[in-house]
């Protein structure tokens, strides 16, 4: 399991809360600023995720320069 401690982390919870807080009280109504949020989110998370394995890559293999 990833150790979860930045401020990232924490900004992205309070987003999923959101998220989750819209699904609960309005499921099934089309809201374009939420969709757009939510592409944002997405986007954001799957950046992270790229980063993440780079990292992870320079980690194993130092001399890669990715």
């Amino acid at each position: 399991m990833m150790k979860r401690n930045t401020e990232q982390d924490l900004d992205t919870d309070s987003r999923v809360e959101r998220l989750a807080a819209h699904l609960e009280g309005e499921y099934g109504e089309y809201d374009p600023e939420m969709a757009k949020f939510l592409h944002g989110v997405i986007t954001e998370v799957l950046q992270d995720y790229q980063e993440f394995k780079r990292k992870q890559l320079q980690k194993r293999n130092p001399d890669s320069a990715r």
